[in-house]
């Protein structure tokens, strides 16, 4: 576990962790915060040891505020999820709602399309009437309780993995198929959306059942990160966990467990056949990074 480092004067706020794209053309790392300065929408370029040497702004986006996800298609684009959550005052601001899809040229990023993510779902939500994906949708609007923090690609799919609200205590994932028609239409039809799983994420240490911070796909195999705050005694703690998923069996294994700490992104670095994770330690500490071999 090693402190990401930043040069300096790249920026004025701290980066707090929040999502890792691995890029290997340039063997280096995206990582994105969730508060930048006045709502930049800042791409970090961090080598993997760990250090920022460089930011790159997303061209075409004004603001964007509490990015929580970064995932690539392999097919060249990148799309950057906000959390979709309410903020203090009760308000579910747009520069929170975006989900954008970015066009990368070499050291350049630029807005290709973007849309206001959780408007569209509840719209779905309401054409659909009732099923169990809409009633949570509906749900998550009326208590104000959504917070998205995971996104991957699967099979021209995105998967959205829900921090709040839970089913029970189960996390949520919802898979949005065929996203291209998405972009374009600026209309989500109900039947591209589904209830792809429920996850049961649990810390047997603290007896604290977590929800999704980040998702990442790789051979077959869900790989996540949850937090949650567990409270003992009157003390809350954070609770951080790195867990596998299998989709044909459903079975999902913890990888290594967090105790106090928040990690909140994840992708595989094939270069060096490791996972890296990146750490939110809030706005007066270092985030942090770490790396984990793939267990074959």
């Amino acid at each position: 576990m090693r402190d990401i480092t930043v040069d300096r004067g790249l920026t004025v706020s701290p980066v707090e962790a929040s999502g890792i794209l691995y890029l290997t053309d340039i063997k280096s790392y995206l990582v994105i915060s969730d508060d930048t300065d006045n709502k930049e929408p800042a791409l970090f370029l961090m080598d993997v040891m760990g250090h920022i040497r460089m930011k790159l702004l997303i061209n075409g986006i004004g603001m964007i505020n509490d990015m929580e996800a970064i995932s690539g298609d392999g097919r060249g684009r990148i799309y950057v999820l906000a959390s979709q959550s309410f903020n203090k005052k009760g308000k579910q601001a747009r520069a929170r709602q975006l989900l954008v899809r970015v066009r990368r040229n070499d050291m350049s990023f630029y807005l290709d399309k973007s849309v206001i993510l959780f408007d569209l779902l509840l719209a779905a939500a309401n054409e659909t009437g009732a099923s169990e994906w809409a009633d949570f949708v509906g749900r998550a609007a009326r208590e104000k309780t959504v917070d998205i923090e995971g996104m991957t690609w699967l099979n021209d799919t995105l998967l959205f993995g829900f921090k709040n609200p839970k089913m029970g205590n189960d996390a949520v994932i919802l898979a949005v198929a065929e996203p291209d028609s998405l972009f374009e239409q600026n209309r989500l039809l109900p039947e591209k959306v589904s209830l792809w799983r429920r996850i049961t994420v649990y810390d047997k240490a603290t007896g604290t059942f977590c929800g999704i911070s980040d998702l990442a796909f790789k051979k077959g195999r869900l790989y996540g990160l949850s937090t949650g705050v567990s409270s003992r005694s009157g003390v809350e703690e954070d609770v951080g966990i790195c867990w596998n998923y299998s989709p044909e069996t459903g079975k999902l294994q913890i990888v290594r467990s967090f105790p106090g700490m928040k990690p909140e992104g994840i992708a595989f670095n094939g270069d060096r056949d490791e996972w890296g994770i990146v750490f939110d330690n809030g706005s007066k500490n270092s985030s942090q990074f770490i790396t984990v071999k793939v267990v074959r």
